[in-house]
């Protein structure tokens, strides 16, 4: 299912979500690019180094657009415990890893 190999010369940024108790650390890779990008949602026990996501991310490589990849709290290079992960949980850190994204675009 997972790809452990890290992608060359593309480490992870981190985003922090939720505050207290509930703070976690999420890994992000975002590469610049046109528009339309891709924005990856990994599934159940997915993560971002995963077969599909790396597919993904070379083909917008391959075509100049932008892509961004996350691993879910509990996931891949992301801190977290994947039994502490819920819907709620995954949501907030899909919105807040593409509204980061978009931040650090502009900037």
């Amino acid at each position: 299912m997972t790809n452990s190999a890290a992608v060359a010369g593309q480490p992870p940024t981190f985003v922090e979500v939720g505050q207290g108790a509930t703070a976690r650390r999420i890994a992000v890779r975002a590469r610049p690019g046109a528009a339309p990008g891709l924005f990856w949602l990994g599934g159940f026990h997915s993560d971002m180094q995963g077969t599909k996501a790396l597919a993904l991310d070379e083909w917008a490589a391959g075509r100049g657009r932008a892509c961004v990849r996350f691993d879910y709290s509990g996931h891949g290079e992301s801190g977290g415990a994947f039994v502490d992960g819920t819907i709620g949980r995954w949501l907030e850190e899909s919105v807040r890893c593409s509204t980061g994204s978009a931040e650090a675009r502009r900037s």
